[in-house]
């Protein structure tokens, strides 16, 4: 972890997947994926918009639709041992597309063949 308590790839680069260190690392992944959902499905967010709309932004509705699922699928792949390995082939998904997408359930291979 850098000084300013994010990690880099530089600083897992040389951690394995079965140390202390990518605990730690898959626990703040965690929290990052939960204050996404959490952020994403606020009900006080969706009341608004239904009181001065009638209906979810189109941004709301992808939001609750597309993407919570997604984090929901992350989250239970950090709770059975998972997170990190690709659901397709199996491999593991390079931890700087996991930096950048903290619920990536597949490695670019795998997302680009779809």
């Amino acid at each position: 972890m850098n000084p300013n308590g994010k990690y880099t790839i530089d600083s897992l680069s040389n951690i394995s997947r079965h140390s202390p260190e990518w605990k730690e690392f898959v626990q703040w992944q965690h929290e990052r994926i939960m204050e996404r959902l959490e952020r994403y499905n606020r009900v006080a967010t969706a009341k608004e918009q239904l009181e001065e709309t009638g209906d979810l932004t189109p941004y709301q509705h992808y939001k609750t639709s597309t993407v919570s699922p997604f984090l929901i699928e992350a989250l239970e792949r950090i709770q059975n041992g998972t997170y990190g390995i690709c659901k397709y082939c199996g491999k593991d998904i390079p931890v700087g597309r996991l930096l950048l997408v903290a619920p990536a359930l597949q490695c670019m291979v795998c997302k680009n063949r779809k």
